[in-house]
């Protein structure tokens, strides 16, 4: 029985032991990925060159975002953290890169894995890390898909220059966002196509010998231009 009980022990030292062993290991690898010091520090913009360059955008006093780095929660309950250039104008429009984050992982977590903050805030960029949930789902997408609209509300964001990415769960998120987006950017240009219907004998006779009525007649071919950046994306996806 004495001997039962000292080998018992002894497999379950063996056993803690290497569990030990394997989870300093997983660490260390885990830490070997992660960025640390200046790569996660926000840095001042270079507003008179590069992403930076561009016309006041924001009334005085409309964002109250400020400078720095803020812990937040959309309006579906998303943790993200929003990160702007050290020397954030409040009345410039700044481009906004959205990182999500692969599963598992914390907005901090996904700014250490991501490492872009120190560039992209020197770029004059302000960036959005978005944490993962639980499970990506349909409904996860539309809850994070909010968080962009929630950030422009606080802070000077250029409309039009808004930019997603991520790895793993963050990539697939940031491409459904994307196929979501140019999916109804369609939809609403072939309506807006179908609102501008003319009579078979040609232009309204009030607009006769008047091109300026045919200049204002939406083309298709401008209609697809506003959704081009899209549809690459949704080429793709079909492939």
């Amino acid at each position: 029985m004495k001997n039962n009980t000292e080998s018992g022990s002894r497999a379950l030292r063996t056993y803690w032991i290497v569990a030990g062993v394997l989870m300093a290991a997983i660490a260390a690898v885990l830490a070997s990925l992660l960025h640390w010091g200046q790569a996660i520090e926000a840095a001042d913009a270079n507003y008179a060159t590069g992403a930076a360059a561009a016309d006041a955008a924001c009334a005085t006093d409309t964002r109250p975002g400020s400078a720095g780095r803020h812990r937040l929660r959309s309006r579906d309950g998303v943790p993200y953290v929003v990160v702007t250039p050290r020397n954030y104008r409040p009345q410039h429009g700044h481009p906004l890169l959205v990182v999500y984050a692969p599963a598992g992982f914390s907005a901090g977590l996904s700014e250490r894995f991501a490492g872009l903050t120190h560039e992209a805030t020197t770029a004059g960029y302000v960036l959005a890390f978005v944490a993962s949930g639980p499970l990506l789902t349909p409904e996860a997408v539309r809850r994070m898909a909010s968080v962009p609209a929630d950030v422009a509300a606080q802070w000077c964001i250029a409309p039009g220059r808004i930019y997603a990415t991520g790895h793993s769960d963050g990539g697939t998120v940031s491409l459904a966002l994307a196929a979501l987006e140019a999916h109804g950017c369609h939809r609403r240009e072939r309506r807006r196509l179908a609102d501008h219907r003319f009579p078979r004998s040609g232009l309204p006779a009030a607009a006769a010998g008047d091109d300026s009525a045919r200049r204002r007649r939406p083309s298709l071919s401008r209609l697809r231009a506003r959704c081009g950046p899209m549809v690459v994306v949704l080429q793709r996806l079909q492939r």
